[in-house]
């Protein structure tokens, strides 16, 4: 299904935990929803998806990621310009 001929037969397919392997090639797809999916897929590891959260093409993707830390999810807020709950 990785190799499928409809875009969003790939999406569905990068999305899938159950994949044997994270769906790492899919991130250079042509299509942007495939590699959105891919990047949002929590079998990546923490170090690709830091990489993906500076990189605009797959950051969205990588910000709907189930595997982002705490601390990523503060430095994302911080990058918006949210104030901290220490200067509320």
């Amino acid at each position: 299904m990785l190799d499928h001929d409809d875009p969003d037969v790939r999406a569905l397919a990068a999305s899938d935990v159950g994949q044997a392997q994270p769906p790492v090639r899919l991130l250079s797809d042509p299509e942007p929803l495939v590699r959105q999916a891919a990047a949002a897929n929590p079998r990546l590891l923490l170090d690709l998806l830091s990489a993906l959260l500076n990189d605009p093409e797959h950051a969205e993707g990588a910000a709907a990621n189930p595997n982002l830390t705490a601390d990523h999810l503060h430095e994302l807020l911080d990058l918006c310009g949210l104030p901290g709950a220490a200067t509320r």
